[in-house]
């Protein structure tokens, strides 16, 4: 069938149907892509058997160096071995990684309240002294303008 010069097969036809429309067809909202939880699995497995890679220098049938390196691993510490690893020998691959698994894990609230009730003006001046603000500091702040809101 051809409509407005895409070929398709629509499982909903009706004049609302310009192509095949989000909710007829793909994965629903919220469900997991089982491309990606395979490839991740297999990427936790490969870095797992990986472990920690050393590096040695390839030598002559004289036992003088060459200037090349090989690779090796045994899957030492599995993949914080391989990790570690990473972040020493490709820091910025390791940093991108780390970029982006950390908003994940620091999704923490917190627990006490910042606001800070003093009884007196005296109480308030000694905590401002005590953090190194002087008075003249607060003087100069107390003669700033405040910000207006914009519309």
């Amino acid at each position: 069938m051809t409509r407005n010069g895409n070929d398709f097969a629509s499982p909903v036809s009706g004049p609302w149907c310009g192509g095949t429309p989000r909710w007829c067809a793909g994965r629903p909202p919220g469900s997991t892509n089982v491309t990606t939880t395979i490839l991740k699995d297999a990427l936790l497995i490969a870095a797992t058997e990986l472990g920690e890679i050393t590096r040695h220098q390839v030598l002559d049938d004289d036992g003088k160096p060459t200037g090349e390196f090989e690779y090796t691993y045994d899957g030492k510490d599995g993949l914080v071995g391989y990790l570690r690893w990473a972040g020493i020998n490709r820091p910025s691959s390791f940093l991108a990684l780390l970029g982006r698994v950390l908003p994940t894990q620091l999704n923490i609230k917190a627990a006490t309240s910042l606001k800070v009730t003093y009884k007196t003006v005296a109480d308030a001046n000694k905590a401002l002294r005590e953090r190194g603000i002087t008075d003249v500091m607060v003087n100069e702040i107390l003669k700033l303008e405040a910000p207006k809101k914009e519309k």
